[in-house]
């Protein structure tokens, strides 16, 4: 998938290394521990992905979070939604920060610099008082956890990610079905303009759960251009009037989707985020664009941002 550059989240590794967050890598993690739980609703892990992402770019998209960070408010998620089995086998994937460590200066500093990226003076003295605080209630070994409750406090800076404050996520009660809308029930009565690529499977839309209340839409622009029987390769130039039709569909299938959705949740459009994805992007580059694909795809997608009247996040 060709990415256009967006608001990066930075992700603190164990090693030191800062990687953007990975929503496909925590996505395919958490499959895994939904086939591990016995549970085969696997839309239930890209919800999961997705409210962590939505939260933490509402957090700042200047603020670093650790692996461990991110690894606990996933299990708060989790828990708190009512997936307790999915939390459980989540937990056995984290488990590098659930052996016990020997209380000591090194120990303490190695947890404290991998887990919350300090350094320098204010490394030194947050060690120097979880050691004091450990010894002193003698505590010979605990779980890094421990230590960084305890470097949190001394640090005086609030590390951890609160879920109160997460507004986008829900549980599901019993008696509910797990979709506010399903897939067919968003394609009724649909404009006849945008008929064609809702037909064609050039514009593709999710049904919304109740979980994680979201537009999900893909769009596939190889079918796009098999649809208008185009002949490779192409040039922006010719392909442009074409490409803002599009980008006219995808708005009007958002603002329907967008309504529907506020029709059945008790909610706002600022909090029911739209997700635009171009699934096949960098197969159309490669097989329908002249020299230079990458940059000419990346041309046209920004066109069709440029071109939505609807706020979206592209994934």
């Amino acid at each position: 998938m060709i990415l256009l550059s967006a608001n990066v989240i930075e992700i603190l590794y164990p090693d030191g290394l800062r990687k953007p967050f990975d929503i496909e890598k925590l996505q395919k993690k958490l499959i895994s521990c939904c086939i591990a739980a016995g549970n085969n609703d696997l839309w239930i892990a890209e919800d999961i992905a997705l409210s962590v992402e939505f939260s933490l770019k509402e957090l700042g998209a200047s603020k670093v979070f650790t692996t461990a960070e991110v690894d606990s408010f996933v299990l708060k998620v989790l828990r708190e939604v009512g997936f307790t089995d999915i939390a459980d086998k989540y937990s056995e994937n984290v488990s590098d920060s659930l052996n016990l460590i020997s209380i000591n200066k090194e120990n303490v500093s190695d947890a404290v610099t991998r887990y919350l990226g300090l350094n320098g003076d204010e490394l030194s003295l947050t060690v120097d008082k979880v050691c004091k605080a450990c010894n002193s209630i003698g505590i010979t070994e605990v779980f890094p956890s421990f230590v960084l409750e305890f470097a949190k406090y001394f640090h005086h800076k609030k590390f951890e990610i609160e879920t109160e404050s997460l507004h986008c996520i829900h549980k599901i009660n019993e008696d509910d079905s797990a979709w506010a809308i399903k897939t067919n029930e968003m394609y009724q009565n649909l404009n006849n303009k945008i008929k064609p690529f809702i037909e064609q499977n050039i514009i593709k839309v999710s049904g919304i759960s109740r979980l994680f209340p979201a537009i999900k839409i893909n769009i596939y622009l190889v079918k796009f251009a098999e649809y208008y029987k185009f002949q490779s390769p192409l040039t922006e130039l010719f392909i442009m009037p074409y490409i803002y039709e599009l980008a006219a569909g995808i708005d009007k299938t958002a603002t329907i989707a967008l309504e529907r959705a506020l029709s059945v949740q008790n909610d706002t459009a600022s909090n029911i985020p739209v997700y635009l994805k171009f699934a096949d992007a960098t197969a159309f580059a490669n097989d329908w664009l002249a020299s230079d694909s990458d940059s000419a795809v990346e041309y046209i997608i920004s066109t069709i941002l440029d071109a939505l009247k609807t706020p979206v996040i592209i994934r």
